[in-house]
């Protein structure tokens, strides 16, 4: 499977097909959802009981099942933004020790703060199925391509593949900005003057967007006006 950079937040053991359990705490027995309906409706399948939810106007009805009978031999892992889930065979190396903790836990779910999840972690990178986030820090040193850095910068500004980030967005919306990138220079402006990731401050929102409106960036154009009609004026010197 290829890897993927992702940021996962969970965890959850199921069979192949993606179906997990839950544990009733009541009932002290491992449960399924067998089906959901309303009061004036009939549900076909067996169940062992059911839960009315007055706020969903609905019952919810549950159906009992041996734990060491379900065969649990996929997971599901959660990423947490952009939220998306991915279904993959659960490794060998710690399908024992996984199942038994869930059973112990009386939960298929393994959350960040869980001591198990670093072990999971661990075990799908060493088998090719994730690849762990390298340091951005580094990333950014080592990349040059200006294309690149303001789409990474994005990427950080609309949470698109990573946790929405202002602060992290401006390190790479700035150095593609540094470079000439004419979009980045925009970006630049606009985040200061809203207080976006920086402080706020006119002077150097007006002087990014008079580098961009050179270039004939409408938006840049129509920012450095707008600014300028404020008594704004561009100070290459506040930028150093």
């Amino acid at each position: 499977m290829e890897n993927v950079l992702v940021h996962i937040c969970s965890f959850v053991i199921c069979t192949k097909e993606g179906k997990s359990y839950d544990f009733d705490e009541k009932a002290g027995r491992w449960i399924t959802t067998v089906g959901i309906c309303f009061p004036n409706e009939k549900i076909e399948e067996k169940y062992d009981y059911d839960i009315y939810v007055p706020n969903e106007g609905r019952y919810f009805y549950y159906a009992f099942v041996e734990f060491d009978k379900l065969e649990l031999d996929h997971i599901w892992y959660v990423i947490d933004k952009p939220y998306d889930r991915v279904l993959i065979p659960m490794p060998t190396v710690i399908k024992e020790s996984l199942l038994e903790y869930a059973r112990e836990k009386k939960c298929l779910k393994v959350r960040k703060n869980d001591e198990m999840f670093n072990s999971i972690l661990n075990t799908l990178i060493e088998n090719g199925y994730v690849s762990r986030p390298s340091s951005d820090d580094a990333d950014l040193n080592a990349t040059n391509d200006i294309d690149q850095c303001y789409q990474k910068g994005m990427n950080f500004w609309l949470g698109k593949g990573y946790p929405e980030n202002k602060e992290r967005a401006i390190l790479w919306l700035k150095k593609a900005a540094d470079a000439g990138h004419t979009e980045a220079e925009y970006m630049m402006a606009y985040a200061y003057l809203f207080g976006l990731g920086v402080d706020f401050n006119r002077t150097k929102s007006v002087t990014w967007a008079a580098r961009a409106a050179k270039k004939g960036y409408s938006h840049a154009e129509m920012l450095m006006w707008q600014l300028q009609s404020f008594g704004c004026q561009p100070n290459e010197d506040c930028l150093k």
